[in-house]
């Protein structure tokens, strides 16, 4: 079944982004199965296959970042009845 990933960053600043998404079937719904989750920025992993449950990804993510704009990418893996799939966002420190 095809995914997608539906994410908004809450907050952000040089120490730490804060995410909240959510993984949904073709249908609007959120998955059902457990799953996990990696995120990137700027292609370095920050995140490495959290697990994930109910589709809900809710994480706090240790960056050392300086002021400027990157790109983030979560990626969710594939399960026993979902596709796999990825999110890009662009994220951007100020302080």
């Amino acid at each position: 079944i095809p995914t997608k990933i539906n994410a908004k960053i809450i907050k952000s600043n040089n120490n730490k982004v804060t995410l909240k998404a959510t993984i949904t079937d073709d249908k609007n719904k959120n998955i059902k199965d457990k799953t996990k989750v990696s995120i990137k920025i700027d292609n370095q992993t920050y995140i490495n296959e959290t697990k994930v449950s109910k589709g809900k990804i809710n994480i706090k993510i240790p960056t050392k970042l300086s002021k400027g704009t990157y790109n983030m990418t979560i990626l969710s893996g594939v399960t026993g009845h979902y596709k796999s799939t990825k999110k890009n966002l662009k994220l951007t420190i100020t302080n």
